[in-house]
């Protein structure tokens, strides 16, 4: 499925929670079965099939990845799958996305050798290598930290153009931000910059209807998306 037939189906799906928001909230589980030795076939209710054993030096047989390698799977495949819906709701190509998922434990809680050891995970970490469709080029002003901020975040490849007439309407971009820092006079510090202008921008492209430089939306389309994708807004922040 495309990027841009995943975001419709967000868009639609997030509608539809925003009229009911009883609908977004579901309920699932999943059933462990033993199967001998230190085998489990694992089953959904909607018919989800899987199966877990241990490996041959803790007593399994090795037939199917261990439930502790599952757990940190899922959690690498859950957050790398809400990642890629974020990209494609924000119309971003995405070409690289990788979640590691890594754990800590201490296995002898679960031989039972000694009941001081805590059981379970003593620590969890997660790394996220993401890239996307750098630009083929980047107009600035000229100003002097332009040039080495430019090769290190988007590479050697990009091509840096100086032209005060042609970043005017970069300028203009910036507007709806400058309308919103000068009532609280700056923001303080970077932290917090940072975190204003990453939300902002991401809201600020949900609601864009335009996504090409070419793209024509009558205002009737733009009212529709604008109130469906509100809609969709307002429901998750019901649910946070």
């Amino acid at each position: 499925m495309s990027n841009a037939a995943v975001r419709e189906t967000i868009e639609k799906l997030g509608a539809a929670f925003s009229v009911d928001p009883g609908k977004a909230r579901v309920k699932s589980s999943a059933t462990a079965r033993f199967a001998g030795g230190l085998r489990c076939e694992v089953s959904g209710p909607r018919g989800e099939r899987s199966a877990s054993d241990m490996p041959p030096g803790v007593g399994g047989q090795g037939s199917a990845p261990n439930p502790g390698w599952q757990l940190r799977a899922a959690m690498a495949s859950c957050a790398a799958t809400v990642i890629a819906m974020r990209a494609a709701k924000l119309g971003i190509p995405l070409t690289t996305l990788e979640v590691t998922v890594e754990s800590e434990s201490d296995q002898r809680f679960m031989l039972g050798i000694d009941p001081a050891v805590a059981s379970g995970f003593a620590g969890w970490r997660t790394s996220v290598k993401i890239a996307g469709d750098a630009p083929a080029q980047v107009t600035t002003d000229g100003h002097d930290a332009y040039p080495r901020a430019i090769r290190e975040t988007l590479g050697d490849g990009v091509f840096h153009r100086t032209s005060r007439y042609k970043n005017n309407r970069m300028e203009q971009d910036h507007r709806g931000i400058k309308q919103r820092s000068y009532p609280m006079r700056g923001f303080g510090s970077f932290a917090s910059a940072a975190r204003f202008c990453a939300c902002f921008e991401e809201l600020r492209q949900y609601f864009r209807a335009i996504t090409r430089s070419d793209e024509r939306v009558s205002p009737a389309e733009r009212r529709r998306l604008f109130q469906e994708r509100w809609g969709a807004v307002m429901a998750e922040l019901a649910a946070a």
